[in-house]
């Protein structure tokens, strides 16, 4: 991936993706999306990035997740640095495309 900023053009098959996504699976719970760029533990790549926010998030979470096919063991569940909130992540894909999955929820 090159590391000069990203064209609309450059996104949009990633955004197609998002959309798709959307249209085949209309039964998950509501999320903030996002299509961008992803770190993951092996690369920096172009991906969707879906957050869930507030009271239910982690359990919107595990419904995301199954839908994903990302196993349990591949998530990682950590609290902020102030101990103010708790963080479920976990990376998958979708049609061969990157997808970060996180929640957040007070503790």
């Amino acid at each position: 991936m090159s590391t000069s900023p990203a064209t609309v053009r450059e996104q949009s098959s990633t955004a197609s993706t998002l959309a798709r996504m959307l249209t085949e699976l209309p039964g998950l719970p509501a999320a903030d999306y996002s299509v961008g760029t992803l770190v993951t533990p092996t690369q920096v790549v172009r991906g969707i990035g879906i957050a869930l926010h507030g009271p239910g998030s982690f359990q919107a979470f595990e419904t995301w997740r199954e839908a994903l096919n990302i196993a349990v063991d591949q998530v990682d569940h950590r609290e902020n640095a102030g101990g103010g909130y708790q963080v479920l992540s976990a990376l998958g894909s979708y049609a061969d495309v990157p997808v970060h999955l996180h929640a957040f929820a007070n503790r």
